[in-house]
């Protein structure tokens, strides 16, 4: 499809959506912002190597000289193990994200953890170190200077990046469309029978009906709440790419909303979806009751927190931080609302 078709493809696509627009009582968005292709990923890449040039601060173990031993001899170097005896070593693990599409010669940022006892890795360079798949074929090879990480105290680091330190020696096969008719398979992050439906009826109603791609036959089909399968029109399978590009990113869709509470430990974070409902109840926690509603019975012994019935998660939330609850005992209050049936929303824990 050449250029100008293409745009009025798009020109016929927008005036089509448009005039169906305004009836979707959930946000709306681009499919690529709610599904993934299915086959498109990313792939992780590990490794173990040497680190060197450390001051003093590598690795003490008998682990760690045999490593360096064994280092040795791949360079024609023998040294018994009771001349070993560097502190400026450190034997380390690697990680890396392999993204789909990845080529030849492109570099991609590495991750680089102590293994043993080094108590640093500051100025530290990592030797050739090759990066494996699941199946131990090497896909990526790193060495470099190791970069501290951001906010960690240098002396006492013992992780490190090695930013475009590893270099792709293997493309990344991809195949995600299937020969036998033309299909892809689209997943949605959050599996929602509304959200399925809609997007098959919006491609269905979009490449069905107008633009070069106009087809009397079923576009998609939503096989159940988490997958919809596309089959690529006749009139579009010498272009997939640009098909592809249209279904992910040019067509806006229904969203049916869902309500995420995110409890992050570490940060001590809390996220949460707009208007989180929660239901009349009460939960005990540390000398301290919550009551969403009027509280049925009051005991001297325990600071009762009343909240109006009809607030969402939001207003309960804030009005704890006005007392002062501390943040974990906080994310306990909620998890326990969760438990008792009171929080209508899925609650992930990081």
């Amino acid at each position: 499809m050449n250029m100008a078709s293409r745009a009025m493809a798009l020109m016929c696509l927008a005036a089509f959506l448009a005039a169906g627009a305004g009836t979707a009582q959930g946000a709306t968005t681009t499919i690529s912002g709610v599904a993934d292709i299915k086959g498109i990923r990313d792939n992780v890449l590990r490794g173990r190597g040497l680190v060197v040039g450390l001051a003093g601060t590598g690795d003490k173990s008998t682990a760690a000289r045999k490593a360096i031993q064994k280092w040795l001899q791949s360079l024609n170097m023998e040294l018994p193990l009771t001349e070993i005896n560097s502190k400026n070593v450190a034997m380390v693990t690697l990680t890396a994200t392999l993204p789909p599409f990845a080529r030849e010669g492109q570099r991609i940022d590495v991750t680089v953890s102590s293994l043993f006892d080094a108590t640093s890795l500051k100025n530290g360079v990592l030797l050739p170190t090759p990066l494996v798949a699941g199946g131990d074929e090497v896909y990526a090879r790193a060495e470099g200077a190791l970069s501290l990480s951001g906010g960690v105290p240098a002396a006492h680091s013992t992780v490190a990046s090695l930013p475009e330190g590893a270099i792709v020696e293997k493309d990344v096969p991809v195949d995600f469309i299937d020969a036998k008719d033309f299909s892809f398979d689209l997943v949605l992050r959050n599996s929602n029978f509304t959200t399925a439906s809609n997007i098959a009826r919006t491609l269905d109603g979009a490449f069905s009906n107008i633009g070069p791609y106009k087809t009397k036959e079923r576009i998609a089909m939503a096989y159940n709440a988490g997958l919809v399968r596309v089959w690529i029109p006749q009139q579009a399978q010498a272009d997939p790419v640009g098909f592809i590009s249209t279904v992910m990113d040019e067509l806006p869709v229904d969203v049916e909303p869902q309500s995420v509470v995110v409890l992050n430990e570490r940060s001590g974070a809390i996220s949460m979806s707009d208007k989180v409902r929660l239901s009349p109840g009460g939960v005990a926690y540390e000398g301290l009751s919550v009551m969403i509603g009027p509280a049925q019975d009051k005991s001297e012994n325990v600071r009762v927190l009343e909240i109006n019935d009809g607030v969402t998660l939001k207003d309960v939330v804030d009005q704890l931080n006005r007392v002062k609850i501390p943040t974990r005992d906080l994310m306990a209050i909620l998890q326990a609302m969760k438990d008792a049936g009171m929080l209508h929303a899925r609650v992930e824990v990081k």
